[in-house]
């Protein structure tokens, strides 16, 4: 039986090169969009935690002056993984006793790295009408 030395095709040696560059390919894809992914559900849970911080803002800038005081963390009714305080302070230097109040709201929700959290800052005044 004749052996032939000089057939066309690949050597095993050669497919097995390729198949390594094929699936360094195909993890460095699966690698990106996974990032991709995770980094989309970072920034929705950020839109959410923004929406949550300035639905409590609006709700106590619209509200009485006298209804503005400081609220625990506490888990945001509805909403899974959210916390949300509010820290109502005088703001030092203002010349103004009891009339103006500055107004933090903090938000926070976990992710694969820790805790993070949002924190909006605002002044209501106190208008009294004459």
């Amino acid at each position: 039986m004749k052996i032939r030395r000089n057939a066309g095709g690949f050597t095993l040696l050669e497919m097995l090169i390729a198949l390594g560059i094929l699936m360094t390919g195909v993890l460095a894809t699966v690698y990106l969009v996974s990032r991709g992914i995770a980094a989309t559900n970072d920034t929705e849970s950020t839109e959410q935690a923004l929406a949550l911080a300035q639905q409590r803002m609006e709700a106590l800038r619209s509200g009485a002056y006298a209804a503005i005081v400081n609220e625990p963390r506490a888990a945001v009714a509805g909403w899974v993984n959210f916390d949300r305080q509010v820290v109502v302070a005088q703001p030092a230097g203002t010349g103004v006793s009891n009339q103006i109040r500055q107004v933090t709201v903090t938000v926070f929700w976990p992710t694969t790295g820790g805790e993070q959290n949002l924190t909006l800052t605002t002044y209501v005044c106190n208008v009294v009408n004459n």
